[in-house]
């Protein structure tokens, strides 16, 4: 069985995303990126770049999480609406995470995220 795994999303600055793929134990894929106060511009591509349209394809994503601020109001609608149709076009479970997402414990809280009954599942 190929391994899943889960997209998170962290747009609370204006001038930076970070983007990650995690498994059950490790961060796999991350990036950084400078929006220079574009991120609506940015974020698709950037997606892009940490291999999410493959694995959208091989449905090997089973899950989003977005940080959800504190933050940037416009960063953070942007991040959260791209996390949102995501999620109803792939018919995944989203997640909002709070806190810092660059720390050790970012796989269990996370996890412990998706686990919670105010956990967002898209499908009908």
């Amino acid at each position: 069985m190929p391994t899943k795994y889960t997209l998170l999303i962290d747009t609370v600055e204006s001038h930076r995303c970070y983007l990650a793929l995690i498994s059950q134990k490790q961060v796999i894929r991350d990036r950084s990126i400078k929006t220079n106060y574009n991120l609506s511009e940015k974020l698709i591509p950037a997606l892009d770049s940490i291999g999410l349209k493959t694995l959208l394809k091989k449905r090997r994503i089973d899950a989003i999480a977005v940080k959800t601020g504190p933050g940037s109001f416009s960063a953070l609608r942007t991040g959260i609406a791209v996390a949102n149709g995501l999620a109803l076009a792939y018919h995944l479970p989203l997640a909002a995470v709070k806190g810092v997402l660059h720390n050790p414990d970012l796989i269990n809280r996370t996890k412990r995220a998706l686990k919670q009954k105010a956990r967002f599942d898209p499908t009908p």
